[in-house]
Formats: structure tokens, sequence, C-alpha cells
């Protein structure tokens, strides 16, 4: 009788063990089927809802929020029902699956308040009654804050305990994990602000001037972001105090597709006259400033060159400084290898002792480092060359060939 009642229970044993298997495998299966199909179907609808709502409201905040919301996130749902499903049919591990489902719950409205604080803060960055204002840096620890919350309701919901005496816990303990994990606590908060904000990324040009590192980024790691420098040495940073120390990101740069030249030619200032009738017969030659002269030339401007009046002042006359700087604009503006649609200065910076700064701020249409200099050596190169058809000097201290030729 007795290897009867055994031979049973181990026979019902493994028949409790084989149901548990086809209703975890099934359910699981019939649960994965079903959120595709949701994610698919039902959140484009609550999309479609949500934008037919929302376009009837005058405030953008709304189509923000719904933005960042991410409703396909909803269709996770079907996970919990499936657990507490797979709770009342299991011999084994009921009380797990009733865990599972309720960490799933607690993630979906992480996620969804992360995504309401989301849209928030795009809202604030972009409207005109908050410009100027960091609302980002108080939305951020709201969110924070969600997370911490999340987790600490999570840990109780694992082990059973109650999230208050959890908090006592952690709170008792909060001297000695500042003290041993001060690093690993600086650079995951490092690293959060870098992804939040999307800061650095693998491949970006960066420069740091504190640790002389200026190249491109080739890992992003928690305590540490590598950079492989432009003379190939490897510089190591710790993340957390690439935040305090400041960088600059090229990558700005990079995505416009233009490169900024910014450089002076320095004109001597003993050479600045007003225009002759010489000067203005030769200079009026060159192709670029035809139109110049016919417009400064017409009746309403009415250019003088000549030396029969009283005074030169009491005439409106043209400077070779002047001239000159419309000429560069100009043969600046012929260029195909720099962009029109970006910032295109040439203008002249308050004189010095090393004579007057005519500054050259444009954009070259690509960004490719050896291209950039060869595109900015061609210009100077011909600006050094054309400044003397213009009667005037580039400005340079005397040197040794100088003081021997005078």
């Amino acid at each position: 009788m007795q290897n009867i009642m055994n031979n049973f229970q181990m026979w019902l044993s493994e028949y409790s063990v084989r149901s548990d298997i086809f209703w975890l495998i099934s359910v699981l299966a019939v649960s994965f089927i079903l959120h595709k199909i949701l994610k698919r179907t039902a959140t484009g609808a609550i999309r479609k809802i949500i934008s037919r709502l929302t376009a009837k409201t005058k405030s953008k905040l709304d189509d923000y929020i719904f933005d960042k919301l991410h409703v396909e996130r909803i269709s996770l749902i079907i996970y919990i029902f499936a657990f507490n499903f797979l709770s009342l049919k299991l011999s084994f591990g009921a009380a797990v699956m009733q865990k599972l489902s309720s960490i799933i719950l607690i993630w979906i409205i992480i996620r969804l308040l992360h995504g309401l604080l989301d849209g928030l803060t795009a809202y604030t960055e972009n409207a005109p009654q908050f410009k100027g204002k960091p609302y980002r840096s108080y939305i951020q620890v709201f969110i924070l804050i969600v997370y911490i919350t999340g987790f600490i309701i999570a840990a109780g919901t694992i082990s059973g305990k109650s999230p208050l005496t959890l908090l006592s816990g952690i709170g008792a303990m909060t001297a000695v994990l500042l003290l041993v994990f001060r690093e690993t606590i600086l650079s995951f908060v490092a690293s959060l602000q870098i992804s939040s904000y999307d800061l650095v990324r693998r491949g970006d040009w960066i420069s740091v001037p504190k640790y002389d590192a200026d190249g491109d980024v080739t890992e992003v790691a928690l305590h540490t972001i590598k950079i492989q420098n432009w003379d190939k040495t490897i510089s190591v940073l710790p993340t957390s105090d690439l935040m305090q120390s400041g960088f600059k990101n090229w990558r700005g740069m990079q995505e416009t597709g233009g490169r900024r030249i910014k450089r002076s030619i320095f004109l001597d200032v003993s050479s600045v006259k007003f225009m002759d009738e010489e000067l203005r017969r030769r200079v009026g030659k060159i192709e670029l400033l035809k139109s110049y002269f016919a417009e400064v030339e017409s009746a309403d401007i009415s250019a003088q060159y000549g030396s029969d009046t009283e005074h030169p002042l009491n005439d409106r006359r043209l400077t070779n400084i002047g001239t000159f700087r419309m000429y560069v604009t100009r043969y600046l503006q012929s260029l195909d290898s720099l962009r029109k649609d970006l910032t295109f200065l040439v203008r002249q910076l308050e004189p010095g002792a090393t004579g007057i700064p005519l500054e050259i701020y444009v954009f070259t249409a690509t960004t490719v480092w050896s291209e950039y200099e060869k595109i900015q050596a061609d210009i100077f190169d011909h600006l050094f060359a054309a400044v003397h058809e213009f009667d005037l000097r580039i400005f340079q201290y005397p040197v040794g060939g100088f003081l021997a030729k005078n």
C-alpha cells in the first residue's frame, strides 16, 4: 500500500511539473503574439485619437507630452495579465509570477511618468515664455525621484517588505555607501547627464583643455572616456571629471557640414589712403569690382578721385582699405568652397600695435581637415598677393633682411 501511495505521489508530481511547463510556455507564447499585435494596432489607434484631440487645442504642451510619452509601452500590460493568470494555474512559483506582474506594472508607470516629464521639458525649452529659464534641471530632479521611488517599491515587492522599512535601512547605510562608492556614484550621475543631454557619443570630436586632449572619442564607459588624440596618443579621462572641467564637442560643426575660418590680415596703418585716379584706373580693371565702382560712381553717390578740389575731405572719396574690403567680400562670395547660408563676414577690427585687423569670418563647405586647411591656405595666399594691388601693406615687424635692405 505504501508503494502505491509513493508511486501515485511521484506521478502526481511529474504531472504537475509537466502541466506547469505546458501552461508557462503556452501563456508566454500567446502573450508575446498579443503584445506584438496590440503594439501595432491598438497603440496606433490610440495615437490617432490623441492626435485628433490635441489638434483641437491651442496649447502645444499636449503635443510635446504625447510625442515623448511612447504609448506603445502600454502594450506591456498583456504580460501583467499573463503572469497573474499563471499565478493561478501553476503549482509552483505562483508568488514569483505575481511579483513579476507587479514589477512590470511599476516599470510601465515609471516609463510613462518619464515620458510625461520629458514632454514637459521639451515644452519649457521651446515655449517663448520659458526661454532662458533652467526648468530642465528641476524636471531632471523629479525624474530621478520617480526612478528612486520605483526602485524602492520594486525592491519592497520582491523582498515582501514595506518600502518604509527599506527606506530606514537605506538611510542608515547612506554614509557608508557614499564613502565606499563615491567615485562610482559620481561617474554614474555623470554618465546619466551625458546620456540624457546627448553630450558625448562614440566618434565625436571633443577638446578637453584641462587634460590637453583633442581628438575622437573611442569609448564611453561608466568610469572613463577614452579619446584618441590627433597625434595618435590615447587620453583616458574620468567621466565625472569631464563634466566638472568642461569640454568642447565639435559634433555640431560636423553635423552642420561647415567649418569656421576666423583669421585676420593685419594691414599697416600708414599705407591707408584715399583712392586717386591712378589707383582707380588700376583696380577698376578687376572684374569683381566693376559693378561696385558703377554703383558708387552713380549720380546718387558720385565718388571722386581727382585732386582739383580745395581739400580731399570736401568730396566723397573711396579709401584703398574700404575698396580692398569690398574686393575680399566679393572674392569670397565667388568661391564655391564656402557656405553662403552660414555666417559670412569680412570686418575691420579695432586697430592695435600690429596694425588694422581685417578679419575673415566664414564657413567652408566641408569639414574634412585636409580640405579645410587647403581652402583656408588658398584664400589667404590670394589675399596676401592681392593686397599690394590696392597700395596697402601687410604689417610685419622689421627683421634682419628688411634692415639690411634699408
